[in-house]
């Protein structure tokens, strides 16, 4: 297992974050915490950990309410939720093991956009 430390990366502390955390996790969960972390380390991954800003968060939250990069629409609105509460859970594994002091994505889920898509399902009819 990786060491800890106020220096490692933001992938580095997602990934020891990711393998602690998927235990017992289905495939679906697995693959949806993957694609998540895959998204934050896109826009923070090299930052070191303790350099990570509330702005930083803000900004992810923003650029994929305004274009998911993988499908060049809005990204919906329950992602971007649980896009910021992976992203909450892992700077607040972050805190508990006392590399921050202060989880830089705290109250963020307030900052999610209220006219961020909401991801709509049709029935299949059959005419």
């Amino acid at each position: 297992m990786e060491e800890l430390s106020k220096n490692m990366t933001c992938r580095e502390l997602s990934q020891i974050w990711l393998q602690r955390n998927s235990i017992g996790v289905g495939f679906s969960g697995s693959r949806n915490l993957n694609s998540q972390i895959n998204h934050i380390n896109k826009f923070f991954g090299l930052k070191r950990v303790i350099d990570v800003t509330p702005n930083d968060v803000e900004n992810m939250i923003y650029t994929l309410a305004n274009e998911n990069p993988h499908t060049h629409k809005p990204t919906s609105k329950k992602t971007l939720q649980q896009l910021v509460s992976t992203t909450f859970n892992i700077f607040d594994f972050a805190v508990d093991n006392d590399i921050i002091y202060k989880n830089p994505a705290k109250n963020k889920k307030k900052k999610i956009p209220k006219n961020a898509t909401k991801k709509i399902i049709e029935a299949i009819s059959f005419q």
